[in-house]
């Protein structure tokens, strides 16, 4: 992740095909990083009111991450597919150059002079030497105790997103024998970094939100603060120097972190219903305001956001945003689509009426898949949009409330236990495994191979994925709103 200051009012806007987790701007031109089977998408931004695209590269795997140097792309592309390393000295024809393997799965890189830094999972940080990129090697590594999940490098130090590890800051001044400097126990999970100047913003998971690392002795990091949003915090989105947070029955709340020893509440948006999720896109925040539905927030003004426009569904419990498209989990009346490319006047464009109640989505590639109380998951076919229709479904034993898919994999979170279905063939899902949890599985992210499940009354469990089966690897009891 780099460093970012406050964004400019949103002037344009062009909806990739897949999930964009990244993007890494040179001149005129946007590389997004935009996941399962859409690879790299080249964007051009010369008109920020008219961006066109230019051209494409489909990585073969999840492209999660790119890093642009000198006419290449650097690309993490998850498990199996490693760095991969794109030719964009013609942006309408980018021609694959190579690629290295990496043991584990790579989420992030970072590229400093002739060394690619590689974030990768289990298998920590991993440092390939791309002097000649036709022909990468493996230069040296380090073995984090967590799962790399993010990497910044600034001079000598590589700053580590470690996950259950916390902020870990690893001394690359000599790259062929990368030395630990220190480390910082984050409450919750690290799951993305940012350095500026001294001070490290962590991103920490289910439990802890945002925390600010003092790295100004790097043996030594030290807490600055965090910020703990009023009420129940359900959802967070941090864009630049703001935090965005669902916080139920007091709406949006959006908090200052410019001064990190004391973040502070920049502003607020009382939305008429109970906030349960936010994604933030340019300026605007949409959030699912359960039943006042789907609420957009022009946040161009931190200090006084004003309301754009709105879509009432009936109960609406997540939002995904993709593209010009919010799809939204609503409760009763299963998945709505909503065209939002005129906020002012958002359209229904489609929907599907699953058998029960749609509690969560998560949207890969052109399908949705939906977690829908006792009807288990139900997987629609949303490449047209008007007219969405059902791939397939798997009965799961008790109460689908949340879904996570990562590859051909959905971990459903079903009330007593989490339940791991193969999705392959997505008119044939079949149970792989699962793992009877203690509480009640109302919420579930995958992350490598750590399961992190919202168990409600016994708070988080962390499960361990072993083939053929689910192991606990950890517990902590934390509660959960």
């Amino acid at each position: 992740m780099t460093s970012a200051t406050r964004p400019t009012p949103c002037c344009g806007a062009y909806g990739t095909p897949g999930l964009a987790y990244n993007v890494s701007v040179m001149g005129s031109l946007a590389y997004v990083a935009d996941g399962y089977s859409s690879g790299l998408q080249i964007i051009d931004v010369s008109d920020p009111a008219n961006p066109t695209w230019r051209g494409a590269y489909d990585t073969p795997g999840p492209a999660y991450d790119v890093s642009v140097v000198g006419g290449l792309a650097y690309v993490a592309d998850g498990y199996d597919s490693g760095l991969q390393i794109i030719d964009v000295s013609d942006p309408a024809n980018p021609i694959w150059r190579s690629a290295y393997d990496t043991p584990g799965q790579a989420h992030s890189v970072s590229v400093v002079g002739n060394l690619a830094y590689v974030a990768d999972g289990s298998r920590g940080l991993q440092i390939i030497d791309v002097t000649d990129p036709a022909n990468p090697t493996w230069h040296s590594a380090y073995d984090t105790p967590g799962q790399a999940y993010d990497v910044s490098v600034v001079g000598d130090l590589a700053y580590v997103a470690d996950e259950q590890g916390g902020l870990q800051i690893i001394d690359v001044s000599d790259p062929a024998n990368p030395a630990w400097r220190g480390a910082y126990a984050t409450s919750g999970q690290a799951f993305g970094v940012s350095v500026v100047g001294s001070l490290a913003y962590v991103a920490g998971g289910h439990i802890s939100g945002l925390q600010i690392i003092d790295v100004s002795k790097p043996a030594h990091p030290v807490f600055r603060g965090a910020y703990d949003a009023p009420g129940p915090a359900y959802d967070v989105s941090v864009v630049g120097g703001l935090a965005y947070v669902a916080a139920g029955r007091s709406g949006l709340r959006i908090i200052d972190v410019s001064n990190p020893a004391n973040p502070t509440l920049r502003g607020a948006y009382d939305t008429p219903g109970f906030a349960r999720a936010v994604s933030v896109v340019g300026n605007l925040a949409y959030v699912a305001d359960w039943d006042s539905g789907l609420q957009i927030i022009d946040v161009s003004n931190p200090a006084n956001p004003t309301w754009r426009g709105a879509y009432d569904t009936w109960g609406a419990t997540g939002v995904s945003v993709v593209g010009g498209l919010a799809y939204v989990t609503d409760w009763g009346d299963g998945l709505q689509i909503i065209d939002v490319s005129n906020p002012i006047n958002p359209i229904w464009r489609g929907a599907y009426d699953t058998p029960d109640e749609a509690w969560g989505v998560s949207v890969v590639g052109g399908l949705a898949y939906v977690a829908d109380h006792i009807s288990g998951l139900q997987i629609i076919d949303i490449r047209d949009p008007a007219n969405p229709t059902l791939r397939g479904a798997y009965d799961t034993p008790e109460y689908a409330n949340e879904v996570s898919v990562v590859g051909n994999v959905a971990y459903v979170a079903d009330g007593s236990s989490l339940q791991i279905i193969d999705v392959t063939d997505p008119a044939n899902p079949t149970l792989r495994g699962g793992y009877v949890t203690p509480g009640f599985a109302f919420g579930v992210s995958v992350v490598g191979r750590l399961i992190y499940v919202a168990d409600q009354e016994d708070g988080l469990l962390i499960l361990r994925l072993h083939c053929p089966g689910v192991h606990k690897d950890g517990f902590h009891a934390a509660g959960l709103p």
